[in-house]
Formats: C-alpha cells, sequence, structure tokens
C-alpha cells in the first residue's frame, strides 16, 4: 500500500481535524507545512524540560511517553497511530516528560506559528478546541491511572513523582524556589 495514502488516512480519522472536511484536511497538509519525520527505534523525539514550538502526529509505530525525575524514569504512556504527542508544551510550556519511539516511528510535525499564520479563524478555533478535548481525554486517562494507582496502595511520594512536575514537586515539597518567582 502506498505509504502517502497510508499517512492521509490517518490525518483523517486523527481528533486533530475531527470536524473539518477531507478537503480541508488536504489543504491544510500544505498551509500547516506538516513534514514527515522518521524515528528509529530509541530514538528521542523530544526531552523533559525542552522548549516546545510543536507537538506531532503519529503515522505508525509506537512512541513511548515517560517522565524521568530524582527517583527515576517513570512509564506514563504509549501513544500509537493517530495520536499526537507534545502539544502540552504548544501553550508556551516546557516539555514535562521525554518521548521516545519504541520501534520505527513516523510522525508529521506541526509547528505552532504555522498554525497561528492560518487565514481562516474558523479553522484555526476548530483544531484548538480539539487540542483542548485531547488535553482533557489526556487528564482524564492521567486520573485514572493515579486512583489505580492510590488504589492498589502507591506511596504519596511516588505518586507525586509520577503525576506532577517539576515546579508542582517544588510548590508540594516547600514552597515556591526562588527560579519561579518573577
Amino acid at each position: 500500500m502506498d505509504v502517502r495514502i497510508v499517512a492521509d488516512a490517518v490525518l483523517l480519522r486523527c481528533k486533530l481535524f475531527q470536524g473539518l472536511s477531507d478537503s480541508i484536511i488536504e489543504k491544510l497538509k500544505t498551509d500547516l507545512e506538516l513534514q514527515k519525520e522518521v524515528f528509529s527505534a530509541g530514538k528521542t523525539i523530544c526531552s523533559t524540560g525542552e522548549r516546545g514550538n510543536e507537538f506531532w502526529v503519529i503515522v505508525s509505530g509506537i512512541v513511548e511517553v515517560s517522565r524521568i525525575n530524582e527517583k527515576g524514569n517513570y512509564f506514563i504512556v504509549d501513544r500509537r497511530s493517530e495520536d499526537i504527542i507534545g502539544e502540552q508544551s504548544f501553550f508556551g510550556n516546557v516539555r514535562t516528560a521525554c518521548m521516545r519511539a519504541k520501534e520505527r516511528t513516523e510522525v508529521y510535525t506541526l509547528k505552532r506559528d504555522r498554525l497561528e499564520s492560518l487565514d481562516s479563524q474558523e479553522i484555526k478555533a476548530v483544531i484548538w478546541r480539539n487540542i483542548a478535548e485531547i488535553l482533557s481525554e489526556k487528564l482524564t486517562q492521567s486520573t485514572d491511572q493515579r486512583e489505580i494507582l492510590t488504589r492498589d496502595g502507591a506511596e504519596a511520594d511516588d505518586l507525586l513523582n509520577r503525576f506532577v512536575n517539576k515546579r508542582g514537586l517544588d510548590r508540594a515539597r516547600g514552597g515556591l524556589r526562588s527560579d519561579y518567582v518573577q
């Protein structure tokens, strides 16, 4: 099967573009300058602490999302075809997780400045709404995972390390550190 057809089918099914017609999605590939990238197994896509102005739509493969902290590397979740990854830092935050290809993985890269430069406010609004819905779904999944771990007897400190970013950990362990005060 033609790889281009598979990639296009992924974009058509991806929640990011839900509510948009096939012809608009096809045009968005050009307008957003979506670039396909390939990551070999074990290759890091992004690392914790990096600034991010892009996120990725997974075309094929599996991406492991994990967090590294003083207690070690915590697996969070695997993401697969049609999922988006890296979208949290799209809002100007630093990346709170490391993402690594578990196998050969193809992605489309979407850059924030390209999304902001779209002429159609309506299309931008649909995409931003979809990003918000995706983030909401991921928050629900994280909450469910935390509840399962709590029920299974996970220690409070382990839960904090797994689910709270560095800034939140600093707050939980003794207030704001000076490097966060403006």
